[in-house]
């Protein structure tokens, strides 16, 4: 990369942060969209995000001081914005940039979460060994943060877990949990796991619910089955891990109209055809089209029916006013989630129906299927390569509970970094990775 050493166009530079700032954000919900694949992601949003980091980074050492650095101390800025200028900064040539980044971070005060986010998708070769450094700080936010991207880049916390399992933030103690998974010997930490799974707070019991069923620990489960019918991940563990009882709770569910959509959310990927009946017996959209959208991508996860393709869609322009006539529902997080699914495609239930009539014969009541396949490694690899974004967080969850731990895609990274992920899944595979179908003792 050809670094300007003569006075930047201060204009031009402007401009790339900018941008950089907006295609972050619109970036980061490419992740969870649910019309974009891994490559559509790849090609557009990210690769336009990254040319205007290299774009702040090839106008030299004058961009990075007068521009980037203040950026940095910026409480007010927006955190899209501190994280492409440290991506910048950590990006550049030498170790100024590389440098200036960790000796701030021992810094209170600083949007650290909008800094690690940085490093968690920096793919420099030397920054496993800085962040493990790092752990040694005596500033307790840094130590957290340095944590925090180890383990998003799963990256073993050694002396450190102990000491985050111990704090008494939960935040931190679900950091903690979440790092169990990448310790050479995570079983000894079954203690750490089953007291957190008593937790009042549940940041804390999710975490370690998650840890649990990876590692085949009983009273996992009976928690996971517990909670199954409220929010957190308990539907998805026993949709992903479960047993036809587990998946019982889950049509049990559907019986809740609170709970509708993260029934049918976790049926998609318990792969059954019982489920995929469940998910068409709610495909009708006169009440919820909303419901009808998710209730036909679940439908479709199972059995593999692409519904555009078979001119099973109904084609809309009034997304916007049919989902005013639908009432709030008082939660953001669901109101946020919802939205996004304004982009699926409204299936035509009737011709799902019989298309689904034709096909269910082909389909073993016995068997779990993923995109009209029998579930299984090659499968679920294909699926984490080119199923929609959405989707695939699931999925990578789904290999990480069937391998405890020691395989997954990290889906919130680089794509190539995922790529990389995948490829090294694939040789795996080739050199007889089996991951069996039903790998855990579902009591």
């Amino acid at each position: 990369m050809h670094i300007n050493r003569t006075e930047p166009l201060w204009d031009i530079v402007e401009f790339h942060i900018d941008e950089a700032e907006f295609l972050w954000a619109m970036w980061e919900r490419s992740l969870d969209a649910p019309n974009y694949t891994l490559d559509e992601v790849a090609e557009g949003m990210e690769s336009r995000l990254l040319a205007h980091i290299d774009g702040l980074v090839v106008n030299g050492a004058k961009v990075a001081e007068q521009v980037l650095h203040p950026i940095i101390f910026d409480v007010d800025a927006e955190p899209t914005r501190i994280s492409a200028a440290t991506l910048a900064l950590l990006n550049g040539p030498g170790s100024a940039g590389f440098q200036f980044v960790f000796t701030n971070l021992t810094k209170p005060g600083l949007q650290h979460a909008a800094i690690v986010r940085a490093l968690e998708v920096c793919d420099r070769p030397d920054i496993k060994e800085r962040l493990q450094a790092m752990l040694t700080s005596k500033q307790p936010e840094a130590v957290v943060a340095t944590a925090r991207a180890m383990v998003f880049k799963r990256i073993s916390l050694g002396q450190t877990l102990p000491l985050l399992l111990a704090h008494p933030d939960p935040d931190i103690q679900a950091l903690g949990l979440s790092a169990i998974l990448l310790e050479p010997h995570p079983t000894i930490y079954s203690r750490d796991i089953l007291r957190a799974l008593a937790s009042t707070n549940s940041t804390v019991r999710d975490a370690a619910l998650v840890a649990g069923i990876a590692l085949g620990i009983p009273e996992a489960w009976a928690h996971c089955r517990e909670f199954a019918l409220g929010k957190g991940p308990a539907m998805l563990m026993l949709a992903l891990a479960g047993n036809s009882r587990d998946h019982d709770r889950l049509l049990t569910a559907l019986d809740h109209k609170d709970l509708q959509a993260d029934a049918l959310w976790a049926l998609g990927f318990s792969g059954t055809p019982t489920a995929a009946d469940a998910c068409l017996a709610h495909m009708d959209g006169k009440n919820n089209k909303r419901l009808s959208r998710l209730a036909g991508e679940a439908f479709c996860t199972i059995t593999g029916l692409d519904l555009e393709a078979e001119n099973l869609s109904i084609e809309t322009d009034e997304r916007d006013s049919e989902n005013a006539s639908e009432p709030d529902t008082g939660d953001e997080r669901e109101d946020l989630m919802l939205y996004a699914e304004d982009d699926l495609p409204l299936p035509d239930a009737e011709g799902v129906q019989q298309w689904w009539a034709r096909q269910k014969k082909h389909f073993n009541p016995n068997t779990r299927y993923l995109r009209g396949a029998p579930l299984e490694s090659t499968g679920l690899l294909s699926a984490l390569r080119g199923t929609v974004m959405r989707r695939r967080h699931v999925l990578a969850l789904h290999l990480t509970l069937w391998t405890q731990g020691m395989h997954t895609v990290t889906t919130r990274a680089l794509s190539q970094q995922q790529l990389s992920q995948c490829r090294q899944l694939e040789e795996l595979r080739s050199q007889r990775l089996e991951i069996a179908s039903s790998p855990f003792r579902t009591r």
